[in-house]
């Protein structure tokens, strides 16, 4: 079967090795180059068609605010987190959000 992770991050481990910190320099890409190492990953994994957008003020408004809500599994009142977009450098968990 399919890993499930209750966390929005995924797997979370104290000895999560990232690049850099054994050395490597840390990618400095555009957007645009960004994208083309992620489709190009994703084409070589059988994916035909990859895309993306840039979540503004008015394609955030395409996400539900709670975590579950519309699913039929959550509608939002049942202790899901808020789903905050926020300019940082490191995505992070809370208790609520």
């Amino acid at each position: 079967g399919t890993a499930t992770f209750s966390s929005f991050l995924g797997p979370q481990a104290a000895t999560t090795i990232r690049p850099q910190d054994f050395g490597a320099a840390k990618w400095q890409g555009t957007p645009e180059e960004n994208f083309k190492t992620l489709r190009n990953a994703f084409r070589f994994l059988g994916c035909q068609d990859v895309g993306c957008a840039e979540i503004d003020n008015d394609t955030v408004k395409f996400f539900h605010k709670i975590k579950g809500a519309g699913s039929g599994f959550n509608t939002g009142e049942a202790g899901g987190k808020q789903i905050a977009f926020k300019d940082i450098d490191e995505a992070y968990e809370t208790a609520d959000e």
